[in-house]
C-alpha cells in the first residue's frame, strides 16, 4: 500500500515527504507527518515497525546533469 511519497522539486533542489493513502502513521525524526515536510540528508523516516535513513543521491555538493534531473 501507499504509506508515503517522496518527491523531488528540481527548481528548488529539495526533497519532500508526504503521507500516502495508507492508514498507518509516518514519522519524520519522531514527529508525525501530517502534510508535506522537507527532507534533509540523514533524516529518519518511520513507517510501522521499519525505520529508514534518507540519503539523497544529489544535493548542494552534487547534481546530475540538468537534462536528467536529480
Amino acid at each position: 500500500s501507499d504509506h508515503a511519497f517522496i518527491v523531488h522539486d528540481p527548481k528548488k533542489n529539495i526533497f519532500r515527504i508526504q503521507a500516502g493513502l495508507s492508514r498507518g502513521l509516518i514519522y519524520l525524526n519522531r514527529e508525525e507527518v501530517i502534510a508535506s515536510e522537507k527532507l534533509n540528508a540523514y533524516d529518519r523516516i518511520e513507517m510501522g515497525e521499519s525505520t529508514f535513513l534518507f540519503v539523497p543521491f544529489c544535493g548542494e555538493s552534487f547534481q546530475w546533469e540538468a537534462r536528467r534531473g536529480c
